[in-house]
């Protein structure tokens, strides 16, 4: 039995559950981003590295899907970021490779060093050190029980070109070649044939800048040598890809904070040798998690888009060609990983906010009843946020321009609350009487009759208000426009609000 067959002989689940809903799973022991997340049996989950708000770590934890707990494991020899796991067959080992070390205090570099975990000794072991320090690099497990590793960034160059070889009998690693390209946050993907995808990826220009790819190549274990594959459609970096049943790839998503987010999705069809568009994801989204699900569905969840990190959850499914909305995480989080377990649970385990904020947290995907969730919206704005108080009519002559973004296409609802003084009283704020001290200030929130609906389009929106609600112009004072978004089903995202002052 070959060791794709092998892997999925004992990872095979026993049925296709529905998608169900995520509940809040144990905390890790450690936060953490950048780290890694490996099955290595049927119930439990290797975690290894990654970032802490001190710095990077060496800790590492492993959860167990029967008792729900994380426990720790051995902690690494060297902390590390941005490094790689692959589960080796059939030892059971996981083979860890590169990543930074880079501190608050000290810049000690990218790593070359490799390491092994034993899960019946609990301990790590040495795996040689790589030809070359990387991070941000690709590790494959081959058909013949080797790793391919790609790609990186270091200190020298634009990125790193070269791929090297890890054999896991002579714990040894050995030159594979040169890539056409340097690539860094790329993907690599083992084909059904045994030959190995690589898509994407950014390099750093000439002027220190970073510039997307489009390119991919293939490598040829039997011969040790690359080769170019069809160009992507679009550029990108910071995206997933998960190879589907019946040997095709999905590529999904990408991009950056400076350059933006992207929601397009291919998909290559190694029989062709051909590229085809896969619809549009429902949002744009980078550094985001994607797994296989035993139904054969793929999962997107998280990650960032121009309005901040994600809680939202989307599905595609390869027998319609279409991407579907489902039930958000509870946390919006990127940089998080994501395991499948053969029962249909999938575990999702920190991560960080996009203000950088490290997250203990975890989450699992328990199998049931699938649901959907509203729309995202973002950059609420109202210029000017003073408008004139008038006796009838609008509240100025050509009122304020509201802006802001919407990922998907329906509606937004509008309506306002007044803000006025009031005392704090047993844990309250309450309506003031007389004059309050300033400790016992607070600010009281009054709904306002009415409300109101506009058409939203995907991506940015403006239109005029008034001053005026369900017939009645607003008196002078401090308020609060909320807006609410609705898909075309009706599904409600999260209220946003900007602050807005009526004068006389």
């Amino acid at each position: 039995m070959g060791l794709l067959a092998a892997a999925a002989s004992a990872f095979a689940p026993a049925s296709a559950p529905a998608l169900g809903t995520w509940s809040s799973g144990p905390s890790l022991i450690s936060g953490r981003e950048f780290h890694t997340a490996t099955l290595f049996t049927r119930t439990r989950a290797l975690v290894a590295g990654g970032l802490r708000p001190a710095g990077p770590t060496a800790r590492s934890e492993i959860f167990d899907e029967g008792t729900r707990r994380w426990s720790p494991a051995a902690p690494l020899s060297t902390p590390r970021l941005a490094h790689t796991a692959t589960l080796l067959l059939p030892s059971g080992r996981v083979l860890v490779t590169g990543g930074g070390s880079f501190t608050a205090t000290s810049r000690a570099g990218y790593l070359s060093s490799t390491e092994l975990y034993d899960p019946g000794a609990d301990r790590w072991l040495s795996g040689g050190r790589m030809l070359t320090p990387r991070a941000n690099h690709t590790a494959t497990l081959l058909r013949n029980g080797r790793v391919l590793v790609t790609g990186g960034l270091n200190s020298v160059g634009r990125g790193v070109a070269a791929a090297e070889i890890y054999d896991p009998n002579s714990n040894s690693w050995a030159p594979a070649g040169r890539m056409a390209e340097s690539r860094f946050h790329h993907t690599a993907t083992l084909l059904p044939g045994g030959r190995v995808i690589v898509t994407g990826g950014e390099q750093l220009s000439g002027g220190g800048g970073r510039v997307p790819l489009a390119g991919a190549e293939l490598y040829d274990p039997a011969t040790n040598s690359w080769s170019r594959a069809p160009r992507m459609a679009v550029r990108r970096d910071n995206h997933t890809a998960t190879l589907m049943p019946g040997g095709r790839v999905l590529v999904a998503g990408g991009g950056s904070r400076t350059r933006g987010f992207v929601r397009s999705s291919e998909v290559y069809d190694p029989s062709s040798n051909r590229w085809s568009s896969a619809g549009r994801m429902r949002e744009p989204r980078g550094f985001h998690a994607m797994t296989l699900l035993p139904d054969r569905r793929v999962l997107a969840l998280g990650g960032f888009n121009d309005c901040g990190a994600l809680s939202g959850a989307e599905l595609y499914s390869p027998a319609t060609g279409r991407w579907s909305r489902t039930r958000s995480l509870r946390r919006p989080r990127a940089h998080a990983s994501a395991t499948a377990f053969p029962s249909g649970q999938v575990l999702v385990a920190g991560g960080s906010t996009f203000d950088g904020l490290i997250l203990r947290s975890g989450e699992l995907l328990n199998p049931g009843r699938s649901d959907r969730t509203g729309p995202q919206l973002c950059r609420l704005t109202m210029r000017p946020q003073r408008l004139r108080a008038a006796r009838s009519g609008p509240s100025t002559g050509r009122g304020a321009t509201v802006r802001y973004r919407v990922n998907e296409r329906g509606s937004v609802r509008f309506g306002v609350r007044r803000l006025v003084p009031g005392r704090v009283g047993g844990g309250r704020c309450r309506a003031a009487r007389g004059r309050v001290p300033r400790n016992l200030r607070c600010v009281r929130s009054l709904r306002v009759r009415g409300s109101f609906r506009v058409r939203s389009r995907t991506g940015r929106n403006r239109f005029r208000f008034s001053g005026r609600l369900g017939g009645r112009t607003l008196s002078p004072g401090n308020y609060r426009l909320l807006a609410r978004p609705f898909d075309r089903r009706r599904n409600a995202g999260e209220t946003v609000d900007v602050t807005i002052r009526i004068r006389r």
